[in-house]
């Protein structure tokens, strides 16, 4: 059979323990809590980043599409005064 003194005592111990341990699971928690915070606030700026990154893109695409069409044009536009010229030299030679 236990003492009544040292069943007091264990009883003291354990609580405790108890008393520590929760403490230690709300600081676990609170801590938790803090890095899913920064977690969501990090997807979060990474999904900011990703948005911003394909509007760059984007734009670059639209900025290549209208470098090629203005390339496009201005080789239609120096070979239609080669071929004026060619036919203004004709029709000097022909005179």
């Amino acid at each position: 059979m236990i003492a009544p003194d040292e069943l007091k005592a264990d009883t003291a111990y354990y609580a405790q323990n108890v008393e520590g341990l929760s403490s230690q699971v709300r600081e676990s928690e609170a801590a938790l809590r803090y890095q899913q915070r920064q977690t969501v606030d990090q997807i979060r700026q990474a999904e900011s980043t990703l948005a911003s990154t394909e509007a760059q893109v984007d734009a670059a695409a639209a900025d290549l599409e209208s470098a090629r069409l203005t390339n496009q044009r201005t080789r239609g536009a120096v070979a239609a005064r080669r071929r004026l010229a060619a036919g203004d030299s004709t029709r000097r030679a022909r005179r």
